[in-house]
């Protein structure tokens, strides 16, 4: 597709029209696909995703647009004739993803709900749902998805709509407080609708306004669809709409397959200013100073041509700009950096830098800002809002660059992987201690989790813990895990997180460390600390342990499993069938030898023996897997199976505090070695693991 109209209204009315994802990014993408879900959910500034929905044969419900499956799979005839699993097995011809050809099957509403959840809290983006109940009347298609979204606490964040006005009704009578449109060839027909039945919008063909009969006849907002741009693969020209003339008309939104196309214009911010903060003229590090001013910790990733304005005369402000540079120590020993980022300060401010004019970007890096009032007062807190609004952001969005260097690993993984795979096989993509950081290589790592996932398609992802280095506030520490939340959901398959002991944001004396609790709502979405995952169909168990309690005293008592959690173990291996296979996951090991940090794991013999015990009453663990000590290591000497160790996500190679036996590979950021995680193969027949790794090491075999 090509961008043909230069619409110079489009960057001062978009804020006033709201732009939907019609069917996803249905341009770039297969309509009504995970993966046109994930791109539209990255889009900054959209206000919502819409979606076509129906009921399979065995009354599963199911992402599809047409009532037959001819036009968008390899399949044929109505869509009510299969099953779930017979609908499962039909492919949608994706995007391919470099030497790999890529097909997607038909979601679940299930799924879609799973991969959208983290942006509809965090984003505030919204879902509608179209019923696709017209021609064909699913019965019971409106309590099924209405209990689907409440199942997911979502009732807030999605709209219904429907061509079938029975339907609508159906929906309000249901649920009175769920919010409805009413889909129609024109505008007139909804309105005729609305002026005798409860619907909360009208949804009229952008074709068909009949604007006469539009504009001010109805204050219920007006979402358009039908825009004359054509479907994923199809390269046809089109045009952005006037959404002045469009607003002008009385419409509020529009439904469009190219949302990525009213987006590209610079992002506009405000800081986010605390009382009394500034940054050091040397290490540019934020800290408390008893003046009157105010700083934002917030990094805001800039580049060449994006400028900070000053709007109001009456304050001034810094710019603490931080270059791309990573200091080497970082990489080479085992030391954090105080805020969590590796971007280096230029020592570009000082006492005599404050300034109202504004400040136009020379360099790609980072940027913090700080504030005070031009004549040197006093800031009133009633004047903290006037005082962000004050001060403009201006921002290009930069889309990834994909590293060149990694195309040959991505391959090379992809083909091993598929080497090994069979009918049995459950492929996990494997990592511990991403330990995130400002300018650490995390959207690499992304980048080419999302690359090997469209060849391969993983089972799950598993994170052995640590997903920051745990020493900024609380607030702060949440923001960074949803980011790397909402990437990893986009990979579209479960999540299982073990909780590591930076996850307890206790680290180097951080003032507002979580509670066990705490970590449970924020990183498991409130499980337990230790749960356990069943694969029925293949007779599989995987068991997640917590191992870290940072309100104990001392380390020999920090690090290890509760008492409770022994006998919790206990009575789990105690109730898994003889004939399933076992994987125990955790982020500390189970053997003090192992572990660097303290003499002791506590509880690690009494845990050793249940699992031993186990064994010899007939079970079957294939290996006890964890993160912790950044160094890769398989021990299996002293105990009957494999404890394996998986080194560290973040670049980081340090040699000395390592335990005897372990290994840790050179690293470097801008090569391979940048990354390390595995592509963890699981034949659940045989037994047999394949850690296949991506980056820095070794394969690994455990038979």
């Amino acid at each position: 597709m090509r961008f043909l109209k230069n619409n110079e209204a489009l960057s001062k009315e978009k804020k006033s029209i709201k732009i939907w994802a019609h069917r996803g990014c249905s341009g770039r993408y297969p309509e009504n696909t995970l993966q046109a879900f994930r791109a539209a959910a990255k889009i900054e500034g959209l206000y919502g995703i819409e979606l076509d929905i129906q009921l399979s044969k065995d009354g599963e419900l199911v992402v599809i647009h047409d009532e037959n499956l001819d036009r968008t799979t390899n399949g044929s005839g109505p869509v009510r004739n299969l099953t779930l699993k017979e609908l499962k097995k039909l492919k949608i011809k994706a995007k391919s993803v470099g030497l790999f050809k890529k097909y997607e099957c038909i979601p679940t509403m299930r799924e879609v709900l799973d991969l959208l959840k983290p942006a509809c809290l965090q984003k505030g983006l919204y879902i509608n749902i179209e019923l696709k109940n017209s021609r064909v009347r699913y019965e019971g298609m409106e309590e099924k998805i209405l209990s689907l979204v409440k199942d997911y606490g979502l009732e807030e964040k999605v709209l219904y709509s429907s061509f079938n006005g029975e339907s609508i009704s159906l929906i309000k009578k249901l649920n009175p407080s769920a919010k409805t449109g009413i889909l129609a060839a024109s505008a007139k027909v909804c309105l005729e609708f609305s002026r005798s039945n409860n619907v909360d919008a009208l949804h009229p063909c952008l074709l068909n306004l009949d604007e006469d009969c539009l504009f001010f006849k109805s204050s219920l907002p007006v979402r358009t669809w039908g825009t004359p741009e054509s479907f994923f693969p199809n390269k046809e020209e089109f045009e952005i709409n006037d959404l002045k003339k469009l607003g002008d008309m009385g419409v509020t939104d529009i439904f469009t397959n190219v949302p990525e196309e009213y987006f590209k214009f610079p992002r506009r911010q405000t800081p986010i200013l605390d009382f009394n903060m500034a940054f050091n003229y040397e290490t540019g590090v934020m800290e408390s100073r008893n003046e009157p001013v105010m700083a934002d910790f917030h990094f805001y990733r800039v580049s060449p041509g994006d400028k900070i304005v000053c709007l109001d005369k009456d304050w001034l402000y810094q710019v603490a700009f931080y270059c791309n540079d990573i200091d080497e120590n970082l990489i080479h020993t085992y030391c954090y950096s105080p805020e969590e980022s590796w971007a280096t300060f230029t020592k570009n401010i000082g006492k005599n830098s404050w300034k109202n004019s504004k400040t136009l970007v020379k360099k790609h890096g980072w940027v913090r800002i700080a504030v005070k009032k031009a004549n040197g007062a006093n800031i009133e807190p009633s004047e903290k809002r006037a005082a962000q609004s004050s001060l403009l952001i201006i921002r290009q969005e930069l889309s990834h660059k994909e590293k060149p260097f990694f195309a040959d690993e991505i391959e090379d993984t992809v083909k091993k992987v598929r080497a090994v795979r069979n009918s049995n096989s459950l492929v996990f993509a494997l990592l511990a201690d991403s330990h995130y950081v400002i300018n650490g290589g995390w959207e690499d790592t992304v980048s080419n989790l999302y690359k090997v996932n469209e060849a391969l398609g993983f089972d799950g992802l598993i994170h052995l813990g640590d997903f920051s280095d745990g020493m900024t506030s609380s607030a702060i520490t949440k923001e960074y895990f949803y980011s790397n939340l909402n990437d990893l959901r986009f990979l579209g398959c479960p999540l299982y997180f073990v909780l590591g002991n930076h996850d307890a944001n206790y680290f180097r004396g951080n003032t507002e460390p979580f509670s066990e609790n705490e970590q449970r709502e924020l990183f498991l979405a409130g499980k337990n600390s230790c749960y356990y995952v069943d694969f029925e169909g293949r007779k599989f168990r995987m068991i997640v342990l917590f191992s870290f309690d940072h309100t104990q005293v001392g380390q020999n008592n920090r690090y290890g499993f509760p008492d409770e959690e022994v006998d919790w173990m206990k009575a789990v291996l105690d109730n898994t069938p003889k004939d399933w296979k076992v994987l125990v996951l955790s982020h500390v090991p189970i053997l003090a030898e192992m572990h660097f940090w303290s003499d002791e794991i506590k509880n690690g013999p009494q845990m050793l023996k249940v699992m031993e015990d186990f064994q010899r009453s007939g079970g079957k663990i294939l290996a006890f897997v964890h993160g912790h000590i950044h160094s890769d290591w398989i021990e299996k000497k002293s105990q009957s199976f494999p404890i394996v160790s998986i080194g560290c996500a973040k670049v980081e190679d340090d040699q000395i505090k390592k335990s005897p036996g372990s290994t840790t590979y050179p690293r470097k950021m801008g090569d391979v070695t940048q990354e390390l995680w595995d592509i963890l193969v699981v034949d659940t027949k045989t037994g047999r693991l394949d850690f296949v790794r991506f980056g820095a090491g070794e394969d690994r075999r455990l038979e």
